[in-house]
């Protein structure tokens, strides 16, 4: 018999879901209506869960979107102070 893989069996609910994302259940299911999410699996009437899988999967297609927003930098903070922050983080 093969054995599932550890996250491969593992189901969540739409609250679970919505909790992952970080927005509303109505977010999770408009998402869905319009295709841009996977589709759950449908356990029975009223009963959908999402493998933990499909999110994965999903999630390694997304691209990262990080926005920094500023209102003035310091005094003494200079535009090439910031290119080498970001260029230090990048390069860990």
């Amino acid at each position: 018999m093969v054995e599932p893989k550890a996250n491969q069996a593992l189901f969540l609910t739409v609250s679970e879901v919505a909790e992952r994302y970080n927005v509303s259940v109505d977010s999770i299911w408009r998402w869905k209506r319009e295709g841009s999410f996977p589709a759950g699996v449908r356990l029975g009437k009223g009963c959908t869960r999402w493998r933990l899988r499909d999110l994965e999967v999903h999630e390694s297609t997304l691209q990262a979107c990080f926005s920094w927003r500023f209102d003035g930098l310091p005094e003494g903070f200079g535009v090439s102070d910031l290119n080498s922050n970001v260029t230090t983080a990048r390069n860990g």
